[in-house]
């Protein structure tokens, strides 16, 4: 039965959710070990922003990880409107 996004639970990864994040496994093994290992670590070091996704069982499906870069926004002139 397909689960429904609004019936998902969207959670900043923290310590208290390492019970969940070691039992995590999914098909691609760098992602698991990118959960496991580096993820919290960035997000506490504010390098990164890790978000978890439940189930209504609580059950931990997935995450996505938002990595902080520096912006470089060079300036440019302006065109003036003649309208």
């Amino acid at each position: 039965m397909p689960i429904q996004i609004q019936n998902l639970q969207f959670q900043p990864i923290s310590e208290e959710a390492m019970r969940d994040i070691a039992s995590f496994s999914s098909e691609n093994s760098t992602m698991n070990s990118f959960l496991k290992e580096m993820a919290y670590y960035l997000h506490i070091k504010r390098d990164a922003s890790t978000t978890l996704v439940y189930n209504p069982d609580k059950q931990l499906l997935a995450y996505f990880t938002l990595t902080r870069i520096k912006l470089n926004i060079k300036k440019t002139s302006t065109i003036k409107d003649e309208h």
